[in-house]
């Protein structure tokens, strides 16, 4: 296969991702599908990635590298993928992610069958350090989809019944049209960095006729807490604001759907603004909340809390003030930082063994993290299973009220 003629262009942007940048172009290069180019744009890294992916490049004529001389962002990375891909068809994979083996034989089949627009498919997420996985799926039937306004544009980006996007607007897991994907990057606000993804997808779908939602996933997302989306940015004020007006932008033009896809948008502005108060002011927008918790066997008992994280406040008040309990503990895998989240001082875990208790409550939401963390505890420090408690909250946010 000629560089020249792929029928498919894969785009990675890169920056710094020496350590993970390996297991993703593997992936990539292990795919049942062979008539790809694979378009690595090193994003200005300082480290060792650009060799590495010269390394690769060596053995397989169907890279390209493309080296930018400093660190431009995400958005720029993928728009200089976008305007040297050679294929009629776009897929993007991020460099610390990895993708199945049969990901775009799939995709591919689907987009031959079909004539697609856009294929959506569902993704991984998978919590390295705490060694757990979810799959997220769109809120939307399997199938081919041709009267978007009438079916999708109500509840693309925000569902009212499951609380959430209707589509995912990752967009690592879906097959995109190059001349469409060409007229989205052609005006987008490269100072966009946190939303990015969502700002480029709807103004996507803005653009389309059709799509086909695919409820299997391929693609592993690699969430470590290292990660943007857990990182302190003063630039989150305006960011915001970028976000919005590109969006806006985009709805206004819908003139007959602008009302349905506007209150969508405050909803989603709604929930990067929390995002913001809690990343830069330790802010929690599960304070503007309410929980349900159900401990009563729990009244009077001496208590460690596991977990720091954004319920885990409204958790403590629930135990001391409703059940009576002493909290003997507060204890997270990672403390560095917590005890200003919540105004209690947070212990390393191991610090479980000095302490008196007659309970363990995990202080979390997600139930696959519930299981990780009671793993852990039985296998790395001898916990009687039965003093390590978790029940599922119910939560109602900001949000869910307006």
């Amino acid at each position: 296969m000629k560089k020249s003629n792929p029928k498919l262009s894969i785009i990675v942007p890169m920056y710094n991702a020496e350590n993970t940048v390996s297991e993703c172009i593997e992936s990539i290069l292990n795919q049942e599908f062979r008539e790809y180019e694979l378009i690595l744009v090193d994003d200005g890294s300082i480290d060792n990635t650009l060799n590495i992916c010269k390394i690769y490049a060596e053995k397989d004529s169907r890279i390209i590298i493309v080296p930018l001389e400093k660190n431009m962002g995400l958005i720029a990375a993928r728009k200089t993928g976008i305007g040297i891909a050679h294929a009629e068809f776009i897929g993007f994979v991020d460099s610390d992610d990895w993708i199945e083996h049969d990901m775009y034989s799939n995709l591919m089949n689907i987009q031959k069958e079909n004539n697609c627009d856009l294929i959506s498919s569902g993704i991984y997420r998978d919590y390295i350090e705490e060694k757990y996985t979810t799959e997220v799926v769109d809120n939307f039937q399997e199938g081919m989809y041709y009267n978007l306004p009438q079916d999708i544009y109500g509840t693309m980006l925000y569902d009212d019944k499951n609380k959430t996007f209707g589509i995912f607007c990752t967009l690592v897991n879906k097959l995109y049209r190059k001349d469409i994907l060409q007229d989205v990057y052609k005006d987008i606000d490269t100072r966009v960095f946190y939303g990015e993804d969502c700002l480029a997808f709807f103004s996507y779908i803005m653009k389309i006729s059709n799509l086909y939602i695919l409820k299997k996933s391929y693609y592993h997302y690699n969430i470590r807490k290292t990660s943007m989306c857990g990182s302190v940015d003063e630039r989150l004020n305006t960011n915001t604001y970028y976000l919005y007006k590109g969006l806006e932008k985009e709805f206004i033009n819908k003139k007959e759907y602008k009302y349905i896809l506007l209150r969508q948008l405050k909803k989603y502005i709604l929930g990067i603004e929390l995002h913001t108060l809690d990343k830069l002011y330790n802010i929690s927008a599960f304070s503007l909340g309410t929980h349900k918790y159900s401990y009563e066997n729990l009244k009077n008992k001496k208590v460690v809390i596991y977990g720091a994280g954004n319920s885990s406040e409204s958790l403590y008040n629930y135990l001391t003030k409703e059940c009576k309990c002493d909290i003997t503990g507060w204890v997270d895998k990672y403390p560095e930082g917590k005890d200003m989240k919540v105004m209690h001082e947070i212990l390393a875990v191991n610090s479980i063994l000095n302490i008196q208790y007659d309970y363990i409550v995990i202080a979390v939401l997600k139930k696959e993290l519930a299981d990780s963390i009671r793993k852990e505890l039985i296998e790395l420090y001898n916990i009687d299973s039965k003093k390590i408690l978790w029940n599922k909250v119910e939560y109602v946010n900001l949000l869910d009220k307006m």
